[in-house]
């Protein structure tokens, strides 16, 4: 359940070992399933899915993330960003 072995795993798959970069997200997911809701997880997957121009499910993560951590500023203006249709951290 350690949420930064997951992300490391992923990582390492995303950028060191690119014939496994297909599953980063399901190590991901695998680990949102193991930490259910965990804001680690939920922003991780969020940019991930926006870095590979999935905008749908990246706001689908960013709705969670939100939900799961209502107090998290930086995730609810990225998540407005994604729904008008803006990159995230685009300035204003």
């Amino acid at each position: 359940t350690a949420v930064s072995t997951y992300r490391d795993l992923a990582e390492l798959y995303r950028y060191n070992y690119i014939t496994k970069k297909d599953q980063v997200d399901d190590i991901m997911l695998k680990g949102l399933k193991d930490n259910p809701e965990h804001p680690d997880i939920l922003s991780y997957l969020g940019l991930y899915y926006f870095e590979i121009g999935d905008r749908q499910k990246s706001i689908d993560m960013y709705e969670r993330l939100v939900k799961a951590a209502p107090g998290n500023t930086v995730a609810r203006e990225d998540l407005e960003d994604l729904k008008a249709g803006r990159a995230i951290g685009d300035p204003r």
